[in-house]
């Protein structure tokens, strides 16, 4: 799915070429931004995404942040906290 939105495919051409450290391409042929999956932008994709990291059993609500910083463990999009 990333290789078909063209921010991600420049990065993704970025890494090959020795460009830009910060993101890199995983083993499974995923690009990352530092630890995190790279989420193209889809609204429903991530959507998806808040909704999981919101209604599982470990995302309970002792700070406001708390499912932001479990999910931004996983998942890098810009402007994730909008």
């Amino acid at each position: 799915m990333q290789l078909t939105y063209a921010k991600l495919s420049g990065k993704r051409e970025m890494v090959q070429n020795g460009s830009i450290k910060i993101f890199n391409i995983d083993d499974f042929d995923y690009l990352r931004f530092r630890n995190q999956n790279c989420v193209p932008s889809v609204v429903d994709l991530k959507e998806l995404i808040l909704h999981e990291a919101h209604d599982i059993y470990f995302s309970m609500h002792p700070g406001g942040m708390k499912m932001y910083r479990d999910s931004q463990e996983l998942y890098w999009w810009p402007r994730t906290k909008k």
